[in-house]
């Protein structure tokens, strides 16, 4: 049973970065979810600030690991903060994009990352993007058992795979097959 899902959510566009942590936590056949936000924004500025770094880089130069490693820092900082009193927690990163920012890696180095450190990737774009960005991001984010959404339905649809991991039992990966 999965008992909270830690969650980093962050924006990549060619203008700007943004992350931001928090931790749902719910009680299995309960109507009850709670939410911490981590709001170190000391740390926040330190991880937005190497993501930006990340993103200078791309598409020119590999940066599958380095993108990885830092999603994987911003979760074990947010575990560390529930002083390991948890049963379950899974790993979900949301992106926000635009689709300009063009990854230098081949999908399936990045999904191979994305399990190594137990990631499951939501995509929501902004806009729609051209073809070739809009399937790339589709498919990362359905390979690594997350879902791919429009802006417009991101609120409801990622509300309603935090609701059926935390109130009824599914995993993440199964909630997002349902939505």
């Amino acid at each position: 049973m999965v008992n909270s899902i830690a969650c980093v959510t962050f924006r990549l566009s060619a203008e700007s970065s943004a992350m931001l942590f928090n931790r749902f936590q719910g009680e299995l056949n309960g109507n009850r979810i709670t939410v911490d936000n981590y709001n170190n924004s000391q740390l926040i500025n330190e991880f937005t600030q190497r993501l930006g770094a990340i993103i200078q880089k791309m598409p020119n130069s590999e940066i599958t690991t380095s993108f990885c490693e830092l999603l994987n820092e911003a979760f074990e900082f947010i575990l560390s903060q529930n002083n390991g009193h948890e049963e379950s927690c899974e790993r979900l990163a949301v992106m926000i994009t635009d689709g300009s920012i063009r990854f230098g890696a081949d999908r399936d180095q990045l999904t191979r990352e994305f399990r190594r450190y137990g990631i499951i990737l939501a995509v929501v774009l902004i806009c729609t993007p051209a073809y070739d960005t809009w399937n790339f991001f589709r498919e990362l984010s359905r390979s690594t058992g997350g879902g791919y959404m429009l802006m417009a339905n991101a609120a409801r649809d990622l509300g309603r795979v935090t609701t059926m991991v935390l109130t009824d039992s599914y995993q993440l990966q199964q909630a997002f097959r349902h939505i």
